[in-house]
C-alpha cells in the first residue's frame, strides 16, 4: 500500500499500526520493520545519483542493522519446509505421470481401433 507524494517523487509506505503481527508472520519472517518512508533517488539539488553513493561504510552498517532485524527461520522450520517441497514435487510428478499414462493408453487404444 505505497503511495506516491504529490509531485515530490517520494514514496510513502503504510504506517505501522502499533499492533503486534500474528505469531505465524513473525515466525515466517513475513513481518517487516522497515521505516515508514522511502525517499526517491534524486537529491535536493537535483543530482540524479543522490546520496546513495555518499558513504559505502554507512551503507554497509545500515545493511548489517537491517539484517539483524530479520526474523530468520529455525533449522527445524527450514528442514520441514524443504521436506514439504520435496513431498509436493513428488506428488505432483506422480499425478502428471498418471495423467500422461492414462492419455497415452487411451490414444493407443483409439489408434489401434482405427488402424
Amino acid at each position: 500500500m505505497a503511495q506516491t507524494g504529490r509531485g515530490s517523487g517520494t514514496i510513502l509506505a503504510a504506517r505501522p499500526t502499533g499492533k503486534s503481527p500474528p505469531a505465524a508472520s513473525r515466525r515466517l519472517g513475513l513481518y517487516s520493520r522497515v521505516g515508514a518512508r522511502i525517499c526517491s533517488a534524486e537529491s535536493k539539488d537535483g543530482d540524479e545519483r543522490g546520496n546513495m553513493m555518499a558513504n559505502p561504510l554507512q551503507f554497509i552498517q545500515q545493511v548489517r542493522t537491517e539484517v539483524g532485524k530479520v526474523s530468520w527461520p529455525t533449522r527445524r522450520e527450514v528442514l520441514l519446509t524443504t521436506a514439504m517441497v520435496f513431498v509436493m514435487a513428488t506428488l505432483t510428478s506422480l499425478f502428471f505421470f498418471t495423467v500422461d499414462l492414462i492419455i497415452r493408453t487411451g490414444l493407443t487404444q483409439v489408434l489401434r481401433m482405427l488402424g
